[in-house]
């Protein structure tokens, strides 16, 4: 990584990202940002190959077993202030925030579904994330 000098050319991005962790502000050389977002696309289709099917096959478990969506959308704030949607397999109730409104999620969380603890444990509600990429 290397360590700029001269904090005042920063962009909007890389200020909001050493503003986020409180480290000083590091950038790589010109050109490495569009490398690395083709890399990660890259990936995430090579990955979306084999995770497909199991994505499919667990939504259609978890509509099986549980009424509404399978998969939900949410609308997440990211780096810069930029908005972007998130996708995710359901794992808990459809109604879950109803009574509470948004809490974050305990270990035995009684809003999760049985086969969702399962979809937890094993990571599979986050394969719709490489759609995101």
């Amino acid at each position: 990584m290397w360590l700029l000098d001269k904090p005042k050319k920063l962009s909007t991005r890389q200020k909001a990202a050493a503003a986020w962790d409180g480290a000083p502000a590091r950038t790589a050389p010109p050109g490495r940002t569009r490398w690395c977002d083709w890399l990660e696309r890259a990936m995430a289709l090579v990955l979306l190959i084999p995770g497909l099917p199991m994505m499919l096959l667990t939504v259609f478990v978890v509509r099986l077993t549980s009424s509404g969506p399978g998969i939900y959308r949410q609308v997440r704030v990211g780096l810069g202030g930029r908005h972007f949607v998130m996708y995710k397999i359901r794992t808990m109730r459809q109604d879950a925030e109803a009574r509470s409104g948004p809490v974050w999620a305990t270990l035995d969380d009684p809003r999760v579904t049985k086969v969702g603890r399962i979809v937890r444990r094993l990571h599979l509600d986050e394969l719709p994330q490489l759609f995101n990429v």
